[in-house]
């Protein structure tokens, strides 16, 4: 859960792991907490994850609050590689989506794919992306 993961995100802050390229934090109950602190370790976006890619936060409980931190950071400039984001399988609204769709007017300039699928969205699971 988030108490779990909040090592790896001071360890973020601080500058730990620059050449990283995929973070996959798929089905660990992650939610708007964990979102609004990696946004805060974000707020250094020449150290903190410079190389990162792919960023893979599907099947955990992330609400449009969660994507709306997110969406802050990475419209200032946050994770300039990221080629894809997943935040499929939460619960993500509309004010999610717009938080997202300001953020890719502001930012987001690599983004390739963007995966939003919400969890009441129908259809069979998929396995997750790695």
């Amino acid at each position: 859960g988030e108490e779990g993961m909040r090592p790896i995100v001071q360890a973020l802050a601080d500058g730990a792991l620059p050449m990283l390229r995929d973070l996959q934090l798929y089905e660990n109950g992650l939610g708007d907490g964990f979102c609004a602190a990696l946004a805060a370790a974000l707020a250094c976006p020449a150290r903190v994850l410079p190389a990162l890619a792919i960023l893979n936060l599907s099947r955990n409980r992330v609400t449009s609050q969660g994507v709306a931190a997110l969406a802050a950071a990475l419209s200032r400039g946050a994770l300039p590689h990221l080629t894809t984001l997943d935040l499929s399988d939460n619960d993500i609204d509309g004010a999610g989506i717009e938080a997202l769709a300001e953020t890719g007017r502001q930012g987001l300039r690599a983004l390739e794919t963007l995966y939003i699928q919400s969890q009441s969205g129908g259809g069979a699971p998929r396995p997750p992306r790695r």
